[in-house]
Protein backbone atom coordinates (compact mmCIF):
# COMPACT_ATOMS: atom_id res chain seq x y z
CA UNK A 1 0.00 0.00 0.00
CA UNK A 2 1.19 3.50 -0.44
CA UNK A 3 1.45 6.36 1.73
CA UNK A 4 -1.36 8.72 -0.08
CA UNK A 5 -4.70 7.54 1.96
CA UNK A 6 -6.22 10.03 0.18
CA UNK A 7 -7.00 7.69 -2.79
CA UNK A 8 -7.46 4.46 -0.91
CA UNK A 9 -10.58 3.48 -3.19
CA UNK A 10 -9.28 4.66 -6.50
CA UNK A 11 -6.05 2.57 -6.03
CA UNK A 12 -8.40 -0.43 -5.19
CA UNK A 13 -10.01 0.15 -8.16
CA UNK A 14 -7.04 0.43 -10.47
CA UNK A 15 -5.58 -2.57 -8.72
CA UNK A 16 -8.29 -4.73 -9.56
CA UNK A 17 -8.17 -3.08 -13.25
CA UNK A 18 -4.20 -4.24 -13.74
CA UNK A 19 -5.25 -7.77 -12.24
CA UNK A 20 -8.05 -8.07 -14.68
CA UNK A 21 -5.76 -6.79 -17.95
CA UNK A 22 -3.56 -9.50 -16.81
CA UNK A 23 -5.57 -11.92 -15.89
CA UNK A 24 -6.95 -11.63 -19.54
CA UNK A 25 -3.53 -11.58 -21.04
CA UNK A 26 -2.81 -14.98 -19.43
CA UNK A 27 -5.61 -16.45 -20.81
CA UNK A 28 -5.18 -15.07 -24.37
CA UNK A 29 -1.85 -16.58 -24.37
CA UNK A 30 -2.51 -19.63 -23.14
CA UNK A 31 -5.36 -20.44 -25.83
CA UNK A 32 -3.65 -18.79 -28.84
CA UNK A 33 -3.21 -20.60 -32.01
CA UNK A 34 -0.13 -21.76 -33.70
CA UNK A 35 -0.03 -20.79 -37.80
CA UNK A 36 -1.48 -24.43 -38.61
CA UNK A 37 -4.41 -24.11 -35.46
CA UNK A 38 -3.29 -26.16 -32.58
CA UNK A 39 -3.63 -24.89 -29.32
CA UNK A 40 0.18 -23.94 -28.34
CA UNK A 41 1.59 -25.48 -25.27
CA UNK A 42 1.77 -23.77 -21.89
CA UNK A 43 3.52 -26.11 -20.27
CA UNK A 44 6.32 -23.26 -20.22
CA UNK A 45 4.91 -19.94 -18.95
CA UNK A 46 8.27 -17.62 -18.27
CA UNK A 47 5.91 -14.41 -20.72
CA UNK A 48 2.45 -15.51 -18.23
CA UNK A 49 4.60 -16.27 -15.04
CA UNK A 50 6.66 -12.57 -15.79
CA UNK A 51 3.55 -10.14 -16.30
CA UNK A 52 3.49 -7.98 -13.41
CA UNK A 53 2.38 -4.34 -12.88
CA UNK A 54 3.85 -1.02 -10.71
CA UNK A 55 0.78 1.31 -9.44
CA UNK A 56 2.14 4.55 -7.89
CA UNK A 57 0.20 7.16 -5.64
CA UNK A 58 1.81 10.11 -5.45
CA UNK A 59 1.08 12.58 -2.60
CA UNK A 60 -0.08 15.19 -5.10
CA UNK A 61 -2.86 12.36 -5.56
CA UNK A 62 -1.77 11.74 -9.23
CA UNK A 63 -1.49 7.66 -10.15
CA UNK A 64 0.92 5.89 -12.33
CA UNK A 65 -0.11 2.26 -13.35
CA UNK A 66 3.04 0.40 -15.49
CA UNK A 67 2.59 -3.04 -16.84
CA UNK A 68 6.27 -5.60 -17.05
CA UNK A 69 6.81 -8.25 -18.34
CA UNK A 70 9.89 -10.84 -19.63
CA UNK A 71 12.26 -9.63 -22.27
CA UNK A 72 10.68 -11.15 -24.89
CA UNK A 73 7.26 -10.00 -24.56
CA UNK A 74 7.79 -7.38 -27.64
CA UNK A 75 8.17 -10.37 -29.87
CA UNK A 76 5.30 -12.38 -28.63
CA UNK A 77 3.00 -9.05 -28.68
CA UNK A 78 4.21 -7.35 -31.53
CA UNK A 79 5.74 -10.35 -33.93
CA UNK A 80 8.99 -9.95 -35.59
CA UNK A 81 9.79 -8.74 -39.30
CA UNK A 82 11.37 -11.21 -41.70
CA UNK A 83 14.67 -9.93 -42.69
CA UNK A 84 17.22 -10.12 -39.68
CA UNK A 85 17.96 -13.98 -38.20
CA UNK A 86 17.79 -13.45 -34.35
CA UNK A 87 20.66 -15.06 -32.38
CA UNK A 88 20.40 -18.91 -32.26
CA UNK A 89 22.16 -19.07 -28.68
CA UNK A 90 18.63 -17.76 -27.35
CA UNK A 91 16.62 -20.20 -29.31
CA UNK A 92 18.97 -22.39 -27.73
CA UNK A 93 18.32 -21.68 -24.67
CA UNK A 94 14.49 -21.60 -25.21
CA UNK A 95 14.66 -25.01 -26.54
CA UNK A 96 16.31 -26.01 -23.43
CA UNK A 97 13.70 -25.05 -21.08
CA UNK A 98 10.73 -25.60 -23.37
CA UNK A 99 9.54 -29.26 -23.29
CA UNK A 100 10.15 -29.94 -27.06
CA UNK A 101 11.30 -32.76 -28.55
CA UNK A 102 13.46 -33.14 -31.91
CA UNK A 103 13.55 -34.57 -34.94
CA UNK A 104 15.62 -36.16 -37.38
CA UNK A 105 14.69 -33.87 -40.38
CA UNK A 106 15.42 -37.32 -42.72
CA UNK A 107 13.84 -39.82 -40.78
CA UNK A 108 11.17 -38.01 -38.41
CA UNK A 109 12.52 -40.17 -35.70
CA UNK A 110 12.76 -38.46 -32.40
CA UNK A 111 16.18 -37.35 -31.54
CA UNK A 112 18.00 -36.79 -28.66
CA UNK A 113 18.00 -34.00 -26.95
CA UNK A 114 22.04 -32.74 -26.78
CA UNK A 115 24.22 -29.78 -27.77
CA UNK A 116 24.25 -30.18 -31.02
CA UNK A 117 20.73 -30.91 -31.66
CA UNK A 118 19.80 -28.15 -29.87
CA UNK A 119 22.09 -25.96 -31.61
CA UNK A 120 21.21 -27.11 -35.00
CA UNK A 121 17.69 -26.66 -34.22
CA UNK A 122 18.10 -23.04 -33.26
CA UNK A 123 19.97 -22.33 -36.01
CA UNK A 124 17.16 -23.64 -38.32
CA UNK A 125 14.83 -21.74 -36.11
CA UNK A 126 16.16 -18.59 -36.34
CA UNK A 127 16.84 -18.94 -39.89
CA UNK A 128 13.36 -19.51 -40.09
CA UNK A 129 12.24 -16.81 -38.26
CA UNK A 130 14.70 -14.47 -40.33
CA UNK A 131 13.35 -15.64 -43.66
CA UNK A 132 9.44 -15.29 -42.41
CA UNK A 133 9.60 -13.23 -39.31
CA UNK A 134 6.56 -14.17 -36.12
CA UNK A 135 3.30 -12.69 -36.61
CA UNK A 136 2.06 -10.53 -33.66
CA UNK A 137 -0.43 -11.87 -31.14
CA UNK A 138 -1.41 -8.76 -29.62
CA UNK A 139 -2.73 -10.76 -26.50
CA UNK A 140 -1.70 -8.06 -24.23
CA UNK A 141 -3.29 -5.04 -26.14
CA UNK A 142 -6.55 -6.83 -26.53
CA UNK A 143 -7.17 -7.84 -23.03
CA UNK A 144 -6.22 -4.14 -21.79
CA UNK A 145 -8.30 -2.18 -24.39
CA UNK A 146 -11.22 -5.02 -23.34
CA UNK A 147 -10.68 -3.87 -20.07
CA UNK A 148 -9.93 -0.22 -20.66
CA UNK A 149 -13.47 0.18 -22.16
CA UNK A 150 -15.47 -1.15 -18.97
CA UNK A 151 -13.21 1.26 -16.31
CA UNK A 152 -14.68 4.52 -16.47
CA UNK A 153 -17.41 3.95 -14.23
CA UNK A 154 -15.68 2.50 -11.59
CA UNK A 155 -12.99 4.22 -11.22
CA UNK A 156 -15.02 7.65 -11.36
CA UNK A 157 -17.06 6.28 -8.56
CA UNK A 158 -13.86 5.31 -6.69
CA UNK A 159 -12.80 8.88 -7.32
CA UNK A 160 -15.65 10.20 -6.24
CA UNK A 161 -15.73 8.16 -2.80
CA UNK A 162 -12.38 9.16 -1.59
CA UNK A 163 -12.84 12.93 -2.56
CA UNK A 164 -15.85 13.07 -0.68
CA UNK A 165 -14.20 11.79 2.82
CA UNK A 166 -10.97 13.86 1.91
CA UNK A 167 -13.42 16.62 1.87
CA UNK A 168 -15.52 15.65 4.97
CA UNK A 169 -11.78 15.55 6.25
CA UNK A 170 -10.84 18.69 5.69
CA UNK A 171 -13.73 20.28 6.09
CA UNK A 172 -14.02 18.86 9.65
CA UNK A 173 -10.05 19.89 10.87
CA UNK A 174 -11.09 23.71 9.44
CA UNK A 175 -13.71 23.82 11.15
CA UNK A 176 -12.73 22.94 14.37
CA UNK A 177 -10.01 25.02 13.88
CA UNK A 178 -11.52 28.23 13.24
Amino acid sequence: MSENKILKETEKEFKKFADKVIKRARYILAKRKNSKGYTTNTKQKTLSDSLDYNLKLYSSGALELGFTAAEHFNYVEYGRESGKQPPSNKIANWIKIKPLRLRDLKTGKFIEKNKKNINSAAFLIARSIGTYGIKPTYFFRDAFKMHYKRIDKTIIKAYAKDMEKFLKTTLKDNIKTE
